[in-house]
């Protein structure tokens, strides 16, 4: 990030060239079909095979200047692992000397193109190909021409013989067909390991977009220390920041010090959910390795999972109730969840009696404390504040919607 704002033309220089990049393999994906397809039907086998190795080698040939050109686009000074190693794969195939070899090689297929080739087979003792290589035609000197023309009234001389036989054709075939799959997996290679380039510079592309939105709505943005707990103060929600002035979005802290649950409680309108968005956001955020508005550190989960309460789903096949789809959507949740996984819970059971719904809940909630899963969850359910007291952090929606821990006599 620091790199592509030292180097501002270094991050639109290479989208561009990444787009460009995409449509050649688009190009050789088409190209590929088209020429395997013509293949299938044409009957000179030599041609049909040839054709093939034509089309890889224009593709690895352009592959390759396209190689030398993001190189060129990559001329700032950089600190980043990322760039340095992607400039270095870039130095190690854009410059060898095996580039300028292999572009001779695709030059001299890419002739045969605009030329009737024949083929000068070279056989090993055994009967083996050793060698394959193509005879271009000689044209006949003007002078020649003129005097064979002068010699006799209409052209004798003998035309070339092009007659193949069934087995020499066979054997050049193959061996063009062979030469086309070496080209064919250089190829691959090539777009499979740089063809990803676009899609990673997307992700920076929006980041820099997100970190620009938020200052100038005048956030402050940290980059969060990593360490083995969490802990967060002046934390507010980026959403809210995008819409309003950060003078009138609220800052809470949630410091959950060796606590592994998190319950938050308050009247409607509080902003609970607001305040779960925002850990929610940040914790993504900074495993991402982005900028946060919030000072403090984070711990970096293996897994993240969220259960946001929604309308009851409209659908023709699952006639089941609000309740039943939002036990499964949990079911489903915690059968992928292992150790060092983090879990946002809005408002979860809240269409069952709330009795039930709070001994259904802790359950779930201590199964996940026991088997080293974090959990933050705003509820209603009353009951499990006295389930869980003293066993995790709980938390009010205050007044001004600040979000502060609980005082003891609200158990009363």
């Amino acid at each position: 990030m620091e790199d592509l704002k030292r180097n501002p033309n270094t991050e639109p220089s290479l989208r561009a060239w990444a787009e460009e990049f995409a449509e050649l393999i688009k190009t050789h994906k088409m190209l590929r079909k088209d020429a395997r397809r013509s293949g299938t039907t044409d009957r000179d086998a030599v041609a049909a095979a040839n054709n093939v190795r034509i089309t890889q080698a224009i593709c690895l040939k352009r592959g390759i200047l396209f190689l030398r050109d993001a190189l060129t686009r990559l001329c700032g000074d950089y600190n980043s692992e990322g760039l340095k190693r992607l400039k270095e794969a870039l130095e190690t195939i854009a410059t060898a000397p095996e580039s300028e070899d292999l572009l001779y090689l695709c030059g001299q297929i890419e002739n045969t193109l605009l030329n009737e080739t024949s083929y000068r087979l070279t056989l090993t003792e055994e009967g083996a190909v050793a060698r394959c290589e193509p005879i271009y035609p000689q044209r006949t000197p003007p002078k020649e021409e003129k005097r064979r023309f002068s010699l006799f009234r209409r052209e004798v001389a003998p035309a070339p013989y092009r007659g193949t036989s069934f087995l020499s054709a066979e054997l050049i075939g193959n061996a063009v067909k062979e030469s086309s799959g070496l080209l064919e997996q250089l190829c691959e290679e090539l777009f499979s390991r740089f063809g990803e380039i676009g899609k990673e510079l997307s992700f920076y592309r929006t980041a820099l977009e997100y970190e620009t939105c938020m200052t100038e709505k005048g956030a402050t943005l940290i980059y969060p220390k990593i360490a083995s707990y969490t802990s967060l103060t002046d934390l507010c929600d980026p959403f809210l920041l995008l819409s309003q002035s950060a003078k009138k979005v609220v800052k809470n802290d949630y410091i959950p010090k060796k606590a592994k649950g998190t319950l938050i409680f308050g009247k409607n309108s509080g902003d609970k959910t607001v305040f779960l968005r925002s850990v929610m956001t940040a914790q993504l955020l900074a495993q991402g390795g982005l900028p946060i508005s919030a000072k403090g550190v984070i711990h970096p989960y293996a897994r993240m999972d969220s259960i946001f309460a929604e309308a009851e789903t409209d659908s023709k096949t699952d006639r089941a109730g609000r309740f039943e789809q939002e036990v499964r959507q949990t079911a489903k949740i915690l059968e992928k969840t292992t150790k060092d996984t983090i879990l946002f819970f809005n408002e979860p059971f809240q269409t069952t009696d709330p009795r039930e719904g709070a001994v259904g809940l802790a359950g779930i909630l201590r199964h996940l404390s026991e088997n080293g899963v974090h959990w933050i969850t705003v509820t209603h359910l009353k009951d499990l504040k006295t389930a869980f007291w003293g066993r995790c952090l709980i938390l009010t929606a205050q007044d001004g919607y600040r979000i502060m821990p609980t005082p003891s006599q609200e158990l009363d």
